[in-house]
C-alpha cells in the first residue's frame, strides 16, 4: 500500500483517465477504477523525498492514446489466446516532408482469455474479427505472482496516428 495525494493544479488533462465499456471516462474518481486492472501512476517526490504525490493516473488504453501509440497485429493464434504485436508509433515527416510510418520499434505477445472483449465500431465483436495487420489498443490486468497479465479489452482502431478513432 502506498499513500499518495492527487495533485489537481496545472494539469492539461483530467487527473484520472480511463476507458470503460468502450467509452472514455469523463470526470473520474479513484473509486471508479476497476480493481485488478493495470494503471500508470505519474508520481513525484514530496518534501521528504518520498514518491507520494500523483499528478495523473491512466489505464493502458488511455496511455496508448495519449502517446499516439498502438499495436499492430503481426501474428494471431486465437486457439492458444496469443496475439503477437509490433509496437507502432505515428507517421512522421521525412527529410522531403513526406509522411511515412517508421518501422516498428519492438514487439510483444498479448494474452487473450475467453473473457477478453473485442470492440469494433463501438460495439462488442467476436475475437475472430481481429486480423493480421489491424491496429489495436488494449486494456490489461496487472501481473500477479504466478498469474501473467492478460487483455481485458481490445479495440480495433481506425488510425494509429494522433487521436484514436474506433474502426468503422
Amino acid at each position: 500500500m502506498v499513500k499518495f495525494t492527487m495533485l489537481d493544479v496545472g494539469a492539461k488533462s483530467q487527473a484520472i483517465r480511463f476507458l470503460s465499456d468502450s467509452f472514455e471516462g469523463g470526470k473520474s474518481r479513484l473509486s471508479e477504477l476497476s480493481l485488478g486492472q493495470r494503471y500508470r501512476f505519474h508520481m513525484y517526490h514530496d518534501a521528504q523525498g518520498v514518491f507520494a504525490r500523483c499528478s495523473f493516473i491512466s489505464d493502458e488504453y488511455s496511455h496508448l492514446s495519449i502517446n499516439s501509440f498502438s499495436y499492430q497485429i503481426r501474428d494471431l493464434d486465437l486457439a492458444r489466446g496469443r496475439v503477437e504485436v509490433n509496437w507502432q508509433g505515428v507517421p512522421v515527416a521525412n527529410y522531403q516532408k513526406d509522411m511515412e510510418t517508421p518501422p516498428p520499434y519492438g514487439h510483444s505477445v498479448l494474452r487473450l482469455v475467453p473473457e477478453t472483449r473485442v470492440w469494433k465500431d463501438r460495439t462488442e465483436a467476436s475475437p475472430t474479427t481481429l486480423k493480421i495487420g489491424d491496429s489495436i489498443k488494449i486494456d490489461v490486468t496487472s501481473e500477479f505472482s504466478g498469474q501473467p497479465s492478460r487483455c481485458t479489452d481490445v479495440w480495433i482502431v481506425e488510425n494509429s496516428g494522433g487521436k484514436s478513432k474506433l474502426k468503422k
